[in-house]
């Protein structure tokens, strides 16, 4: 059986601007990010299959997108799929820690089992996302199952590190060069799975 998850990423916040570590940290978006996701929305890129299986990970700056996109359409949450926390250098770039020393050795030693100070490893993340996306999955699954007409799929506002991810395990790349994958703010992929397997990924 083929199924998709459509993974949008949310509008631009002071953190993408700034370009923070931050998962964790719950901002909003910036009126720039409004406006965008406000655009590609009239443009129509957003698919909206007929399903019950729209969903966001909890973050206003998801939220937000969300319902702009969607408007007052019912949403669950999957906290699963939130970006990876970056414990004590949340809401920092790399020129403001440059002279931390955690940061530095964080960098030098850098393993995809070794988390910042306070956060989450980029392992602790990828086994958390993955186990995400099989309960959507099985989600869809279980809805299909009384609804055998209605599409496979499954919308999730959610974070570029997130779908990124997805894509480079899926694909056996190493975390460090996850970065290809990762949309711009607002944008996205589908990703296409058939027993379970990602097969397939298209830029929304």
């Amino acid at each position: 059986m083929i199924q998709k998850l459509h993974l949008i990423r949310h509008g631009d916040t002071e953190g993408t601007k700034r370009r923070c570590y931050y998962g964790a940290t719950d901002i909003p978006l910036l009126p720039e990010g409004i406006r965008q996701t406000e655009k590609y929305r009239d443009e129509g890129i957003y698919p909206a299959p007929d399903t019950e299986e729209y969903y966001t990970t909890g973050k206003g700056r998801t939220r937000q997108t969300f319902e702009i996109i969607y408007g007052d359409r019912p949403y669950k949450v999957i906290k699963a799929l939130r970006e990876r926390n970056f414990g004590v250098f949340e809401m920092h770039n790399h020129e403001e820690l440059m002279e931390d020393e955690r940061y530095r050795y964080w960098l030098d030693n850098y393993s995809p089992d070794l988390a910042p100070p306070g956060g989450e490893s980029a392992n602790e993340m990828i086994a958390r996302i993955e186990a995400g996306v099989q309960v959507l999955l099985e989600a869809q699954r279980e809805y299909l199952a009384a609804h055998p007409d209605a599409p496979a799929e499954s919308v999730v506002v959610c974070h570029g590190g997130t779908i990124a991810l997805l894509i480079a395990n899926a694909k056996g790349v190493a975390d460090s060069k996850f970065h290809e994958w990762i949309p711009k703010p607002c944008r996205g992929y589908t990703l296409v799975y058939e027993d379970g397997r990602m097969i397939d990924q298209i830029e929304i």
